[in-house]
């Protein structure tokens, strides 16, 4: 260890000597015993402690002859510590033992008996003590300490002088330091609150410091010195040098400019208490580099890395289908990091706070321009991206698409989700821009402060026009509240809807539990246009025109032109058709908009649990290429079948207009999915929660751009500022805005940063022991969004593959009593059971290959389907001259079906016979010669096959064999 501090001593010479000290016997008090005597003094202070110990230099001290010729600083002595940061020191000596009634004398010392205080050691100047009674105040003179000496004489007779060292603890601190030459001073510099003592010093000499401990000199504390090279006794640990120790003082010694971390351990209960502090030696009056203490660097370093994962989600979260899940996580995160940057950026914000939170971005408080611009080009970025999408759309659905695009990619959707995001900083800048202007007479300046001030009414007003336009939706029955009788759940959709959506996506996660069985997760992007349709249930609850309440999931008819009634129980309705949205809609709000009493027309029920999962019937007008899942399902009396959504555009050129049904919560319209999507978030409970929100993070903003210093005196300004802050998390708690209890977790935890990092900006300065708990603590409640959305992304890696069937479309699975979903399924808007024992038959899973009408050309199309059935697959191909068949074992069945027959408006009541595929056609056989137009099945599989003798004799005989099931013959090349 010897060879090891010789390589790191250098021209910073750093000498720490910690000397053995010990207490006397007399309750704890140090005891000075009288040389040619009996009587002991024993020495207290009253407002502190004293011991006897050692100095804290091993060599010569570099102090003043008078403590030279004292031993002040090197051999024993008594230190006496204050209780508290007082300008003065009083010292109180008594005699032990106690002198008789007799021998008191004049100062109650005894006969021949005089003690002596010398307050300053460089004069003869004596004060007389008196026992048992308190001196006058010894002043500090702005320092940590001062040196006294303790006289006694015996007989007029010198024959005691003992240094006694008095020291005190600034700013309630654990530790001060008191520099032995009298031209530098030791003071805290700095941040308020940062912990830091600047010795300065002025001549080129050895530079010597003593640390006072106050919780080593009364608990079992301990005190750690690191830096600057450490000479003598040393410890190693993760690399660093440190000296350790659990004495009350410690000194340390430098040749010139030099830096410590002291590092105190103070054990109460069991429960460490940490007091981190740098000391810095500097010559002149120069700008201290502070060195970052090891609290700093570990929030930092936490500070860092959650920022890179904040990053890394929202970079992955433009690529994920499930990016709506984290929507509540980043919409949090919005409101509690920023705000927390923001009061991070405040010039006296605590250091621990800078340290945690300096670098996140939409931080910079100084420069309110640079942080405007930052916004404006994160909106700008914004921009370009819709405008990028929107192009890639138009470059996918081909010439025509601009008047079918999607909803979601209207003007205004992608930018209003986007200035939530940004609002709080935005709102920050403007105010700090306002304020700036305003205070300045210049006209310049003014200017300025209008454009702040504007950019602030603007975001102020944003929320009040939303929630404004909301309540006009509402009022006028254009948007209504719709609960699926399946499950429960409500979903705001347009009265009117015109698009579709796929079949959103069931989520399940023994880890994340019901979460991802939520709204928010199921994605569901646009996949087709359709024909209009129209909401005709009824209303489920009475009273008024606010959007709690609720209305039945169905029916859903196509919208029909506007007729008015003359009956008395039906209400004239006019729909949202194109021509209604350009004028309002007057409807008596004080009734539901069809009385409860009116009841649809009863729909034939559905052939299988699977079309009764999909109630609504709906008519395709233009198809999205490449978008994925599900676009709905199609069914025959013998046959359903599911609907890719990337298929539809291969579909539609053989059915223009295709049917399909669908699930109520596909159907879209452009409300809901327009403009203003960003309120009808499904993991929302109401959709002004966008309001509330957007107009809580300005209010944010605009508190934390006029935050008052942290060393304001004015409490009651403190205080209303954290009540204000408390009242909104309380708020929101209340408010319990989403439909999970994960989301709403992360709103609660975001909204609790508020008033959290407004106390620790205000008071963390007065925390020593507890604000490293307080900085973790805030770091959690405001990164718990974060870590969250992160979550979502790396979950959302392991499902980005399309699930089973049963997992993805409900309904979907084997016809029985215990069917997916089946026994909660209904078509009724009353909620009321449907039949719910369907026929047992066989179920045989197949591909449905869709075969188009004559002289169209289209790509095969395979559907996953159920025959229901007896199926018998065979294959049959050419083996040379001869045609040999046998049955298909080694994959799943194909079954020709029309296209026309599967998705158009065609009908087949009756079940087929047989089916024949070839590569390039297929077509379905009846027994029934009227079903096959007129002609026998023989006759019509010979005019398919023409000129393959050879096959068309296996396949008569193949389909001869078996007449109690379908069979589906596929020709083979």
């Amino acid at each position: 260890m010897g060879s090891s501090r010789g390589m790191r001593r250098s021209s910073l010479v750093v000498s720490v000597l910690v000397c053995q000290w010990r207490w006397a016997a007399s309750e704890g008090e140090p005891v000075v015993q009288i040389p040619n005597s009996d009587l002991q003094l024993a020495v207290d202070a009253p407002n502190g402690y004293c011991m006897k110990i050692t100095g804290p230099f091993q060599d010569k001290p570099l102090v003043s002859a008078a403590a030279e010729r004292l031993g002040a600083w090197s051999h024993e002595q008594i230190l006496c510590l204050a209780d508290a940061d007082l300008p003065e020191a009083s010292f109180q000596v008594s005699p032990n033992p106690k002198p008789t009634a007799g021998d008191h004398s004049d100062f109650g010392f005894g006969p021949s008996v005089a003690v002596n205080l010398r307050p300053r050691i460089s004069t003869s100047a004596l004060w007389p003590l008196q026992a048992n009674t308190p001196t006058l105040g010894v002043s500090f003179k702005d320092q940590a300490a001062r040196v006294v000496a303790l006289q006694a004489t015996l007989e007029g007779k010198l024959v005691l002088e003992m240094p006694m060292v008095a020291a005190r603890f600034r700013h309630q601190w654990a530790i001060d330091v008191q520099a032995m030459n009298d031209t530098t001073s030791c003071q805290a510099e700095g941040v308020v609150g940062a912990s830091r003592i600047a010795c300065r010093f002025v001549d080129d000499v050895p530079v010597q410091l003593v640390v006072f401990c106050g919780p080593c000199a009364l608990r079992n504390a301990r005190m750690q010195i690191t830096g600057g090279g450490v000479a003598k006794t040393e410890f190693v640990h993760s690399g660093s040098r440190y000296h350790e120790t659990s004495e009350p003082w410690i000194g340390l010694s430098s040749s010139g400019e030099a830096q410590w971390v002291v590092v105190v351990r103070d054990s109460i209960d069991g429960q460490d208490k940490v007091h981190e502090f740098v000391v810095a030696a500097v010559k002149g009056q120069d700008e201290v580099q502070w060195k970052e203490s090891s609290s700093q660097r570990y929030t930092r370093l936490i500070g860092t890395v959650l920022l890179q994962a904040t990053f890394f989600a929202a970079v992955a979260l433009l690529f994920i289908p499930v990016s709506t899940a984290a929507r509540p996580a980043v919409c949090a995160a919005a409101l509690a990091v920023p705000y927390l940057a923001q009061l991070a950026a405040q010039q006296d914000s605590p250091i621990l706070l800078k340290s945690a939170f300096s670098s996140w971005p939409f931080s910079d408080a100084a420069d309110a321009w640079h942080l405007l611009l930052e916004v404006l080009v994160g909106m700008l970025g914004v921009i370009v991206l819709h405008g990028y999408a929107a192009m890639l759309f138009l470059r996918e659905n081909g010439p025509g698409s601009a008047e079918m695009m999607p909803h979601s990619l209207s003007f205004g959707s992608w930018e209003l989700r986007a200035v939530g995001y940004v609002a709080l900083p935005l709102a920050s800048a403007s105010a700090r821009i306002a304020f700036n202007g305003f205070s300045s007479g210049r006209l310049f300046h003014l200017f300025c402060g209008s454009l702040g001030l504007a950019i602030l009414l603007g975001l102020v007003a944003l929320p009040w026009k939303v929630l404004r336009t909301l309540r006009d939706w509402f009022q006028e029955g254009r948007v209504i509240c719709l609960q699926h009788h399946s499950d429960g759940r409500t979903q705001y959709v347009d009265r009117v809807c015109d698009q579709l959506s796929a079949i959103p996506v069931v989520r399940r996660s023994r880890i994340l539990g019901s979460w991802t069985e939520a709204g928010s997760w199921q994605s569901s992007p646009a996949v087709a246009m359709i024909q209009e349709v129209e909401h005709h249930g009824t209303c489920k609850e009475r009273g008024g025109d606010h959007w709690d309440r609720h209305w039945s999931a169905g029916p859903w008819q196509p919208l029909l032109p506007h007729q008015s009634s003359t009956g008395s129980e039906m209400r004239s309705y006019t729909p949202v058709s194109e021509g209604l949205r350009h004028r309002p809609v007057s409807v008596d709000s004080a009734e539901p908009l069809i009385k409860s009493g009116w009841r649809s027309p009863k729909v034939a029920a559905p052939p299988s649990a699977l079309l009764r999962a999909h109630p609504v019937s709906v008519t395709t007008r233009f198809c999205f290429a490449q978008r994925r899942g599900f676009a709905g399902v199609c069914g025959l009396p013998w046959l359903d079948a599911a609907v890719p959504a990337a298929d539809l555009p291969a579909i539609e050129s053989a059915v223009p207009q295709m049917n399909l049904r669908v699930q109520a919560r596909q159907l879209s319209g452009p409300f809901t999915s327009g403009a203003l999507s960003a309120c009808f978030d499904a993991a929302n409970r109401k959709p002004w929660w966008w309001s509330y929100d957007f107009f809580l993070k300005v209010m944010a903003g605009c508190l934390v751009a006029l935050a008052p210093e942290t060393s304001i005196e004015r409490h009651v300004l403190r205080i209303a500022w954290l009540a204000f802050m408390t009242l909104k998390a309380m708020g929101v708690t209340y408010t319990w805005p989403h439909a999970h209890w994960t989301e709403n977790l992360v709103a609660i935890s975001a909204a609790w940063v508020l008033p959290g990092g407004t106390a620790f900006y205000l008071y963390g300065n007065e925390l020593m022991e507890h604000r490293e708990k307080a900085v973790l603590a805030l770091l959690t409640l405001a990164y718990l969004p974060t870590v969250l959305a992160l979550v979502v992304c790396l979950y959302s890696l392991k499902i980005t593959k399309d699930q089973d069937l049963p997992e993805h479309v409900i309904g979907w699975g084997k016809l029985s009593g215990n069917r997916l979903g089946y026994e909660r399924l209904s078509l009724d808007e009353d909620d009321s059971p449907g039949n719910v024992n369907p026929e047992a038959v066989d179920i045989h899973l197949a591909d449905a290959v869709l075969v188009a009408s004559e002289g169209s050309k289209v790509p095969r199309i395979r559907l996953p389907c159920e025959v229901k059935l007896p199926l018998r697959p065979m294959h049959l191909w050419m083996k040379g001259a001869i045609a040999v068949s046998s049955s298909l074992t080694d994959r799943q069945p194909q079954v020709a079906v029309p296209a026309e027959l599967l998705l158009g408006r065609l009908t087949g009541a009756e079940n087929p016979w047989a089916t024949v595929l070839t590569p390039e056609g297929g077509l379905l056989l009846y027994r029934d010669q009227e079903t096959n137009g007129g002609l026998k099945w023989q006759e019509v599989l010979r005019h398919f096959l023409r000129g393959q003798n050879a096959l068309l004799r296996e396949a008569e005989r193949v389909l001869q064999e078996e007449k109690e099931s379908l069979t589906a013959l596929e020709i083979l090349e």
